[in-house]
């Protein structure tokens, strides 16, 4: 096979350099500009209004990247956290434990804060859904980020982001411990009435009947998970993704 001449850089005058070329120079000039400038603005970075605006709602791993590597670390948690949530949404579940996990890292360098706590609470939950779907309930990471997430909670006294922490603390013990997973499904049952939370009462259902269907109670979980059948509401699909992510409860109805 016969080679073309080599052309010497020096040939390529401004016009004639291709159009992906400039393109990507000019893309990686402005980001990198993103970067330099995110000390001093964050949200008014070189190219912002609606180029910044589409960035931050399509790519906000990109952001992310770029407010981590200027060392503007609560910019950087943000982006990070909708990434994970955007990829939740998706089934990316691989992706949202990859993104989530670099905003926990990241976190992990802030002094102590509310906001910090506040922030690393909505990490950790939504952190808890994607390993379950990627390593399973019995994982012992899903024990660890619900436990974590639990004690937040607490601090924070935030008793209505309770239940999400529930409900992952309850799949991890179906697997691991029947005794103790049957206290957490009453746990968010009470809960659930309390609140008088119908999304609540709806997601309570799934582990009640599981739960005394493993243990042999068939009266009782077919009762828990017919229930749960006339509750459900096809509309609100989106608050019980908010609790569970991975799975429709009305499979499990």
């Amino acid at each position: 096979m016969r080679l073309g001449p080599v052309v010497p850089a020096r040939r390529w005058a401004r016009g004639q350099i291709p159009g992906h070329a400039r393109t990507g120079a000019k893309r990686s000039l402005r980001l990198a500009a993103a970067s330099r400038s995110a000390r001093r603005a964050p949200e008014n970075c070189p190219g912002a209004g609606s180029t910044f605006s589409e960035i931050r709602e399509i790519q906000p791993e990109l952001l992310a990247h770029h407010f981590t590597e200027a060392d503007v670390a609560e910019q950087a948690v943000r982006y990070w956290l909708k990434a994970g949530h955007q990829a939740l949404k998706l089934s990316g579940m691989v992706e949202a434990s990859a993104l989530l996990s670099k905003g926990l890292n990241l976190i992990a360098t802030l002094p102590d804060s509310i906001q910090r706590q506040e922030q690393e609470l909505d990490l950790q939950i939504a952190l808890g859904q994607a390993v379950i779907a990627t390593e399973g309930y019995a994982a012992s990471a899903v024990s660890q980020i619900y436990a974590r997430a639990r004690e937040l909670c607490e601090q924070l006294k935030c008793a209505h982001r309770l239940l999400p922490i529930l409900y992952g603390q309850w799949a991890y013990h179906s697997v691991a411990d029947l005794i103790k997973a049957h206290k957490f499904a009453a746990e968010i049952r009470n809960f659930s009435e309390a609140q008088d939370n119908t999304i609540g009462r709806v997601m309570s259902c799934r582990p009640s009947g599981l739960t005394h269907l493993m243990l042999g109670d068939f009266a009782v979980a077919r009762a828990s998970l017919e229930q749960g059948l006339s509750l459900y509401d096809a509309a609100e699909q989106s608050s019980y993704s908010s609790i569970y992510a991975t799975t429709d409860p009305l499979i499990f109805f």
